[in-house]
């Protein structure tokens, strides 16, 4: 008979006498040591539950008696002492019968838990052991609190308690642990205050707690969070907590910044919680023991958490306000006393602590309208008397410093105050604004007098001027944000000052940036200034036409960059915060926080179209305010999306429409044009294309590539932005509306009727003309901003469209420019990325896209050199397309490029070609909704790495070797050292060969920065390669050949060998030492500079070998 059938025997036994019988059994295994007693508990605990066979509330009770017998073990049973946790799951069971569970049961479990401790038996038990018995004892205590407490005692329950934890230090119990000091801290004695805060406190500052990668155990932010609310459960401990935190402070050594970081956040959550009696009696302790921290401090976030400390004090007190104009009121004289202490120290001659009294005066200012009333009272006029007589620009820097602070302090305030309006008696509303209004303003004037005082002197180049004056400009933000601080005019003052001062190309850039920075402050809240005067004022210093003699161009738009730099920050790094003030003007498509970004892009895009566009010889300037255009619209979008992130969500006006819209269009509109073919063979069907319309001024000038290029990363960005939706999408929308016209994938938004044939005709590149290929990166862009998901309301064939532009890719006759060529392989890996064209049908065409590109490069015996060249240039982005989503055609693609690399004509370009694969791009991104799949880069590795070593082993023809290592060069710079560890072996002699590869120098690159990552993960390796790695380093650092040995390429390799000393045995370094010398003498004497300071470093590197202690 086993063990489980013989509990389960004596359960199915009906008489006493097979019972007994059965028990005699038991007790001997127990005896004879067959049969642990843990054995029949955890045996009988599938009997003990709800629907089990025991339902008697009789049979429950003695069941608790016997278990809690066993616990209190009198009589010192050995056996006893085992089945611990068993007995403890047993009773949980017990206790979580509801409607059979004795109340009085939960007292007899709690004593018989206590005496555990008692007996010192729990400090035995393992973790998981403690673990059942705290969560057993907190569930007793949230069911049966009232019971447990008038039976046991509230002082004797927390000794119980506590003398559990004595030696507890299990993350998981803690967790436990402080959740029932928490629950005892309300009507607690003082002894048993003293008792739970002794207990606890012994665990601060918290080290203990789980790991991210040990989610079973509570993570140690979460028990510091739980020990902090141990902290403030109850007023009473205060009495302790306040001296030890203190005393943590004052230790002679110095205490770790975690450590002291712990310290003032409890200090600052105590000081908001604990009852205002309790802190009226700790908080001139406290101020006094932290406000050295600020005096004297130089960790800012020390001196930033001990100002915390001081605001909840503040905050607290003045639960205790009962008449703020009364001087004898608790609250009123604990402000005054800190603020006469600081207002003391700033008569100091040496003005030392102003800043530190600055910053304390308005941490309590800031805390809430009545303080600020005190503080400004008790200050300001001491400060205007004071400023008066300061003489140094360095004294009035400092006190022009309090006033900011003390203005900021204000804004807050008000904004906190305005904010909680609601929660407000509407009296004390009232009467808390105009305590907090009146009291700057008695010293409006005066305040006023002082800054543009200060700004109307004349600017030096002193660096303390500089730094005064950037101060000065800080309170003029100030200033303007305070409401009704200043009047209309002064505001449009101060509007004027700032935008001269940013436009002043003469004064320091800590005065420009502080200018831009301020006007982009406050003009976010007044957007009728900032149209009438900034930006009207910045549109004028930008002419419509530069000077067209090169050089004087050049200059002249570095000077206008800055301008254009400053206006796109004021007006486009935040969203406008001001609503309009009669309603939404007509026809208005956006919101009111649009309303910067909408007049500061109306404004810029007016001066290009009518303005630079009708000169001649403007092109690079008109470059430049179209670069505006486009990173105006990057940040304003970004910080929509700050906005949005933090719940501040704002619907547009018009959903149908855009908030973009009306930019790409204008821009597509203002450069294409529907012109005839004319000499080729889509003349003779009569076909039209989408061309690039003549310059206004009709000159022989054209829009160059790049113009083309940015209206189209212009469209993309508009286009991905999360506020282009389904519903407003311009391209699909547009496209879903006039199903009569052609896609404006083809038609790019022309204002002309255009042809039914540009669906066929635009796709088609292989004769040109040159401007069509050119407005293809156009229509590449609308691709490229478009979501997956929207594939199915696309008026294009993918399939069709991928074919074409692999057509177009390799044809030599399209005339298209680098750009344009780019732009039409980039076109080709959206469709294969994005839509999975790999997978459409291809119209007329029996082959899907995978067959057509085989069937290319089989066919390139036959072809012409550039015509091959475009071959393997389309497969290698093929390729990278399909792999970058690991598409089911990605091993033939790599397999086609890898066939070539024994080509002794064509397999260095293909190899070259390998880069593109890993390598970031522009446009097949993320971003753009493509999918890049991080698995790409290991199963690459897979694909790509064995079949490329093995060929360089195999094949003795140089040509090809340098083949490989080129190739292998180029997959293996974009992958992680991780990868390469295991294999350094076999790709060491491949990577060696690498460096030495003559006109490449990206790949001579490349493998050097391999090596450096093997250097510090497999030095041994190394080691065996030692004398050829640094014969090959010191080659690259002779400057004999400067078209195959680049500035960077020399820098790159003395990197290498400044690393070697680092991580290889020094005996191996000292024998070489003598040798490199040499070498590098001839680096020092380099003529580029970075490489004679990186030869400097390397020599001192590599002469510290005999102090090196090997690692």
């Amino acid at each position: 008979m086993t063990e489980e059938r013989t509990v389960a025997q004596w359960m199915a036994a009906t008489s006493i006498e097979d019972k007994e019988r059965i028990t005699n059994i038991l007790a001997q295994y127990v005896d004879q040591g067959a049969l642990a007693p843990q054995t029949i508990l955890r045996d009988l605990q599938q009997y003990i539950s709800e629907d089990a066979s025991l339902t008697d509330v009789a049979k429950v009770h003695l069941l608790v008696e016997y278990f809690c017998n066993r616990l209190h073990n009198t009589d010192e049973v050995l056996s006893y002492r085992a089945g611990i946790k068993e007995v403890l799951t047993s009773l949980s069971a017990l206790a979580n019968m509801d409607n059979k569970f004795l109340k009085s049961d939960s007292t007899t479990i709690v004593k018989a838990m206590f005496a555990i401790a008692n007996r010192n038996t729990l400090r035995e038990q393992k973790a998981a052991t403690r673990l059942v018995l705290f969560q057993l004892l907190h569930m007793l205590f949230k069911k049966h609190k009232s019971t447990l407490l008038s039976d046991i005692g509230r002082n004797e329950y927390v000794r119980g308690l506590v003398s559990i934890a004595e030696f507890e230090k299990d993350p998981s119990c803690l967790n436990i642990l402080f959740q029932m000091y928490v629950d005892l801290g309300p009507d607690l004695s003082h002894e048993s205050a003293k008792s739970i805060w002794e207990s606890y406190i012994r665990y601060f500052p918290l080290k203990m707690g789980g790991t991210a990668r040990d989610e079973s155990k509570p993570s140690i932010e979460q028990l510091k969070l739980l020990l902090l609310q141990c902290f403030v459960s109850s007023d009473l401990y205060a009495e302790w907590t306040f001296p030890r935190l203190i005393e943590q402070l004052d230790v002679d050594q110095d205490l770790t910044a975690n450590v002291k970081m712990d310290v003032l956040e409890t200090m600052a959550t105590c000081a908001s919680t604990y009852s205002p009696q309790v802190m009226q009696q700790w908080s001139v302790k406290v101020y006094d023991a932290l406000k050295f921290e600020v005096m004297n401090g130089t960790n800012e976030d020390f001196i930033q958490g001990a100002l915390n400390v001081f605001r909840n004090m503040t905050k607290t007190a003045q639960k205790l306000l009962q008449d703020w104009n009364n001087e004898d009121d608790i609250f009123v004289r604990y402000v005054v006393d800190i603020t006469r202490q600081c207002v003391q120290r700033l008569h100091e001659p040496e003005h030392r602590f102003i800043r530190p009294c600055s910053r304390i005066l308005a941490a309590i200012a800031s805390t809430s309208p009545i303080a600020f009333n005190i503080v400004i009272k008790s200050t300001v006029p001491v400060l205007l008397v004071i400023w008066q007589d300061l003489d140094s620009t360095k004294d009035r820097k400092q006190f022009l410093d309090i006033f900011n602070l003390l203005l900021l302090a204000r804004l807050e305030v008000g904004e906190a105050l305005d904010k909680n309006r609601d929660g407000l008696d509407p009296a004390k509303y009232i009467a808390e604004k105009a305590a907090m209004t009146n009291s700057l303003a008695a010293y409006q004037e005066r305040l006023i007098e002082i800054y543009f005082g200060v700004i109307a002197q004349e600017t030096s180049t002193d660096l303390e001027d500089t730094q005064f004056r950037v101060e000065t400009i800080k309170g003029f933000t100030l200033l303007v944000r305070i409401p009704n601080f200043l009047t209309g005019y002064a505001k449009n003052t101060v509007f004027d000052v700032l935008t001269a001062t940013a436009l002043d190309v003469k004064l320091d850039l800590k005065i420009h940036d502080e200018s831009i920075s301020a006007l982009g402050a406050i003009s976010i809240e007044d957007p009728d200034a900032f149209r009438d005067i900034v930006l009207l004022n910045f549109m004028h210093k930008l002419p419509d036409a530069v000077s067209p003699e090169k050089n004087t161009q050049e200059e002249e738009i570095k000077a206008h960059i800055k301008t254009l730099e400053g206006i796109t920050r004021i007006a486009c790094v935040s969203a406008c915060k001001a609503e309009f003030s009669e309603g939404a003007p007509v026809n208005a498509i956006t919101n009111y926080k649009y309303r910067l970004f909408d007049e500061f892009q109306k404004s810029l895009l007016n001066k290009l179209t009518d303005g630079v566009l009708t000169h001649k010889g403007q092109i690079q300037y008109a470059k430049v305010l179209l670069a505006a255009v486009f990173r105006g619209l990057e940040m304003f979008d970004q910080a929509i999306n700050r906005d949005e992130e933090k719940g501040d969500n704002l619907a547009d006006i018009d959903p149908q429409t855009g908030a973009y819209t009306w930019i790409v269009q204008l821009l597509y509109r203002l450069i294409v044009k529907q012109k005839p073919h004319s000499g080729d063979p889509l003349a003779e069907k009569g076909d039209w294309y989408m061309g690039l319309l003549e310059l206004p001024i009709r000159d022989d000038e054209t829009y160059d590539d790049f113009f083309i290029h940015m209206v189209g990363r212009i469209a993309t960005l508009a286009l991905r932005s999360r506020r282009t939706t389904p519903h407003n999408n311009f391209l699909l929308n547009y496209d879903e509306t006039h199903l009569d016209q052609p896609s404006q994938v083809w038609a790019l938004f022309s204002p002309e009727t255009t042809k039914s044939s540009l669906n066929i005709s635009q796709q088609n590149l292989l004769y040109g003309p040159a401007e069509k290929c050119t407005a293809n990166i156009l229509s590449m862009s609308l691709v490229a901003g478009l979501r997956r998901e929207d594939k199915s309301r696309l008026r294009i064939n993918i399939g069709d469209v991928a074919v074409s532009m692999l057509r177009n890719a390799i044809s030599t006759t399209s005339k298209a420019s680098v750009p344009a060529r780019i732009a039409i392989l980039e076109f080709m890996q959206l469709l294969v990325n994005k839509f999975a064209a790999t997978k459409e049908n291809i119209t007329g065409d029996e082959r899907k896209l995978l067959q057509i590109m085989k069937d290319e490069v089989e066919n390139c015996q036959s072809k012409p050199n550039e015509e091959v060249n475009n071959v393997y240039q389309t497969l290698a982005y093929f390729t990278a397309a399909a792999l970058a989503r690991y598409d089911q055609a990605t091993p033939e693609l790599v397999q086609l490029m890898l066939n070539e690399l024994t080509s002794t004509t064509r397999g260095r370009r293909v190899a070259q070609s390998f880069r593109i694969l890993l390598a970031p791009s522009p446009t097949m991104n993320e971003q753009n909704y493509c999918i890049i799949r991080p698995l790409r880069i290991g199963r690459l590795f897979e694909l790509v790495v064995p079949k490329i070593i093995s060929t360089w082993k195999e094949n003795n023809v140089k040509d090809v070797k340098v083949n490989c290592s080129i190739a292998l060069a180029a997959v293996l710079s974009y992958m992680p050292v991780s990868l390469l560890t295991p294999h350094a072996t076999e790709i060491m002699p491949l990577i060696l060969e690498g460096t030495n590869v003559p006109n490449d120098d990206p790949t001579k690159i490349s493998s050097i920065e391999i090596l450096m990552k093997l250097i510090s993960e497999v030095p041994n390796i190394i080691e065996e390669h030692l004398d050829s790695l640094i014969n090959r380093m010191t080659a690259r650092t002779q400057n004999t050949n400067a078209s195959d040995s680049s500035g960077a390429c020399r820098a790159k390799a003395l990197d290498c060998l400044t690393l070697l000393p680092n991580h290889l045995r020094s005996e191996l370094l000292l024998q070489r030492r003598g040798r490199l010398y040499n070498k590098l003498n001839v680096a020092l004497g380099d003529s580029s500079r970075e490489v004679r300071y990186k030869a400097g470093v390397c020599k001192m590197k590599w002469f510290a070998l005999d102090e090196k202690t090997p690692e």
